[in-house]
């Protein structure tokens, strides 16, 4: 309904008055969520990403990936990028931009990060050589083991030869 339009526009808005979001989503040249399609030199598998945007920034080239959170605020957002494996998406996607168009110079990774609440603060956090060189090594270690099971045909579930004592979260007894 009329709020989450408000929401929306407010949201860009905020977007917008973001010196540096503002840059790489619309200050240059650019492609708006490219799909990049690779084949893994180490495992001749065929892969494929979707990036938010493909741009310039300072003379340089930046995969952006816009992020809502519930906070924007430093600390919070490293441990969200740790949960949910952001390492990996910009690993993948920068092995993968290199492989399929090759460029002299690095790429770089950034990550705008919107809270999903009002008043909807903004940040931008570039990727550091730490996390996509940990994102890239668990990426390939990744395809390495799918390669292994689609080889073998045995994919691994959970607990397949025993049975798993199990109790309810801690939260759930009185």
């Amino acid at each position: 309904g009329a709020d989450v339009k408000d929401a929306i526009l407010a949201m860009t808005r905020k977007l917008a008055d973001h010196p540096v979001a503002n840059a790489l989503l619309w200050g240059a040249e650019g492609f708006n969520q490219p799909t990049l399609i690779w084949t893994d030199p180490e495992t001749g598998i065929e892969c494929k990403g979707r990036i938010d945007r493909y741009t310039q920034y300072n003379g340089r080239t930046v995969l952006v990936d816009l992020k809502t959170a519930v906070s924007a605020k430093p600390s919070v957002f490293a441990k969200t990028m740790a949960t949910y494996s952001y390492d990996v998406q910009a690993g993948m996607y920068l092995f993968g931009s290199q492989v399929a168009a090759p460029l002299d110079e690095p790429r770089r990774f950034a990550h705008i990060v919107q809270e999903k609440t009002a008043p909807y603060a903004v940040a931008v956090y570039e990727c550091g050589e730490k996390t996509i060189d940990e994102g890239e090594s668990k990426y390939h270690a990744y395809l390495a083991k799918v390669k292994q099971c689609r080889e073998s045909g045995v994919w691994p579930g959970y607990a397949d030869d025993e049975i798993t004592v199990m109790d309810m979260p801690h939260w759930a007894f009185g």
